[in-house]
C-alpha cells in the first residue's frame, strides 16, 4: 500500500507540473530567431563532447540538443505558421505538432539553417555580426589551443570545437491545440493515454528514467521517456548493432531536458537496426567535466577518476583540449608518456622525443616530492609504463612525471 500510494503522489504530482505548464508563443520569424540566439549565447556545457565531429545520418552536427521549455506555440495566423508548410506535422497523443532543428554553419557565411528532421533546409537567417568563433571557443575550453599548433593547425583546432557542430531541436504546437496536448499528458500521467496515443508503461522504479512508448515509423523513430523529475537533462544514445561490447560504442543522438512525466523524441533513422540508450546526464562522479553516461557508454573512460589513463592530465584535457585519445598513455609510442611530452612544448602525436627503451621514469606529487619510479617501454600500442605503485599518500589529480630525477 506504501508502495502504491508513493506512485499515485508522484504522478498527480507530474500530472500538475505538464498542466501548469505554459510554452512560449512565437508570434514572429523573429521571436525564433530570438530563441535561437539566446540558446547559441549560452551554449556552454553541452560542448564537451568528444571526438569534436560526429556525422549522424545525413547531418553532419555533434549533439541534437531539445531545449528546456521544448513546447513553443503559435498562432494559426501568425508568422511562424509559415514555417509549418516546409515540415510534416507528428501526432503527440493524437495532437498535431511540427518538428525542426537549427545548425550553425560556416559553408558560405556565418548561419543558422532550419532544417527538417530528414535534414532539409528549409531557410537560413543571418547569426549575429558580433559573434567570433575563436573567442566563443576560447571562452569555453578556457586553455585555448596547445602551445605546439600555429597556423592552420590551430585554426582547424578551433573550427572543430566551435558551435557548428551542435542543433537545437524545437517542437511547435498551435496555440489553438495547446489545451487538447495539455489535457493529453494529463491523462497519460494517470497511465491511462486517451484514444490513438501509444500505450505508455511505467517502469517498476519510477526513481528512475525509462523509455515509456517506442513507435517506429518509415524511418522514423518516436521515443517516450519518462523522467521522475521536471526538466531533468537526459542523453539519448545510439547504437546500429548490440554486439559483445556494453560500453564505449554508443553515439550521443540527442540531449533532452524532458517534461515529467512523459515527453517525446522524434526522428530520423535510416539503419536496418537500431539501439537506443537513455541515462541522466548531470552526474559527474569524478568532477572532470565529463558526465558518468557519457565516460562509461560513449568514450569508454573512467567515471570515477579524473585522469583514465593515469597521468597528470586528465580526461577532459587529453580529449577536448589536445584532441588524444583518452586512454593511452603514450600515443606515439616514442617511450615518453603525453603529458611530459606536452610539457615540453611537443606534439606528443607527431613528434618523436626518441626517449627509447628502458628509460627509468619519476613520479612527483604536487609538493614536488619523489613517490615512485618505474621504467618505460617505447613503443607498442599505450607506451609508457601501464602500470605503477605510489604511495598511499599520493594525489593522483597532481602528478608529473620526469624523465630526470
Amino acid at each position: 500500500m506504501c508502495v502504491i500510494s508513493v506512485l499515485v503522489e508522484l504522478l498527480m504530482a507530474a500530472a500538475a507540473s505538464a498542466s501548469g505548464y505554459q510554452p512560449r508563443n512565437l508570434a514572429t520569424c523573429g521571436d525564433l530567431d530570438g530563441v535561437v540566439a539566446h540558446q547559441y549565447a549560452s551554449l556552454t556545457n553541452f560542448a564537451f563532447i568528444y571526438p569534436p565531429r560526429t556525422a549522424i545520418g545525413t547531418n553532419d552536427f555533434f549533439s541534437h540538443i531539445d531545449l528546456w521549455g521544448r513546447w513553443y506555440t503559435f498562432s494559426p495566423e501568425g508568422g511562424v505558421a509559415g514555417v509549418t508548410n516546409y515540415l510534416q506535422p507528428t501526432l503527440h497523443f493524437g495532437v498535431p505538432i511540427w518538428k525542426l532543428s537549427v545548425v550553425e554553419t560556416t559553408d558560405v557565411s556565418r548561419v543558422w539553417r532550419y532544417q527538417a528532421p530528414d535534414g532539409t533546409a528549409f531557410g537560413t537567417n543571418d547569426a549575429p555580426a558580433s559573434l567570433d568563433p575563436q573567442q566563443w571557443v576560447r571562452d569555453v575550453y578556457r586553455w585555448g589551443p596547445p602551445s605546439y599548433l600555429s597556423g592552420a593547425e590551430a585554426d582547424d583546432w578551433y573550427e572543430n570545437r566551435d558551435r557548428s557542430r551542435f542543433a537545437f531541436g524545437f517542437t511547435l504546437i498551435s496555440s489553438n491545440d495547446w489545451p487538447l496536448l495539455r489535457a493529453a499528458i494529463a491523462a497519460a500521467a494517470t497511465n491511462n493515454p486517451p484514444p490513438g496515443s501509444p500505450p505508455l508503461v511505467l517502469p517498476e522504479d519510477t526513481n528512475r528514467v525509462a523509455f515509456a512508448a517506442v513507435q517506429a515509423f518509415s524511418n522514423e523513430f518516436s521515443l517516450s521517456v519518462y523522467t521522475p523529475v521536471d526538466k531533468l537533462p537526459v542523453d539519448l544514445l545510439i547504437r546500429p548493432t548490440l554486439g559483445q561490447a556494453a560500453t564505449n560504442s554508443w553515439l550521443i543522438r540527442s540531449t533532452l531536458t524532458p517534461s515529467a512525466p512523459f515527453d517525446t523524441w522524434s526522428g530520423p533513422y535510416l539503419g536496418s537496426m537500431g539501439f537506443f540508450l537513455v541515462a541522466r546526464c548531470d552526474i559527474d562522479s569524478d568532477n572532470d567535466g565529463i558526465a558518468d553516461d557519457r565516460e562509461t557508454f560513449v568514450l569508454g573512460t573512467d567515471p570515477h577518476a579524473w585522469d583514465s589513463a593515469g597521468l597528470s592530465i586528465g580526461d577532459f584535457a587529453r580529449m577536448y583540449v589536445y584532441g588524444l585519445a583518452p586512454l593511452k598513455r603514450d600515443t606515439n609510442g616514442d617511450g615518453m608518456d603525453d603529458d611530459e611530452a606536452i610539457l615540453r612544448g611537443l606534439n606528443p602525436v607527431t613528434q618523436n622525443a626518441g626517449v627509447g627503451a628502458s628509460t627509468i621514469r619519476y613520479l612527483y606529487d604536487a609538493d614536488d616530492r619523489l613517490t615512485g619510479t618505474f621504467t618505460t617501454t617505447s613503443g607498442g600500442t599505450g607506451g609508457g609504463a601501464v602500470q605503477y605503485t605510489v604511495s598511499p599518500a599520493h594525489n593522483t589529480l597532481s602528478a608529473s612525471e620526469r624523465s630526470a630525477p
